[in-house]
């Protein structure tokens, strides 16, 4: 199943989600730290997610 994740946060319930057979399309949060943490686990998530620090 497909997904998008909003206020994403550091990642944590995307790595669930992985874990539970979803597959991210998009990732967005608005925090600049968060996003910081997020670029660094975006392989864990999904090879092709799309994810943008909003502003």
């Amino acid at each position: 199943m497909n997904s998008i994740e909003l206020f994403s946060g550091g990642g944590g319930l995307a790595l669930g989600l992985v874990k539970s057979g979803f597959h991210h399309k998009a990732i967005v949060e608005l925090n600049k730290m968060l996003v910081k943490q997020l670029d660094s686990i975006v392989h864990l998530i999904s090879e092709n997610v799309c994810m943008n620090a909003v502003s």
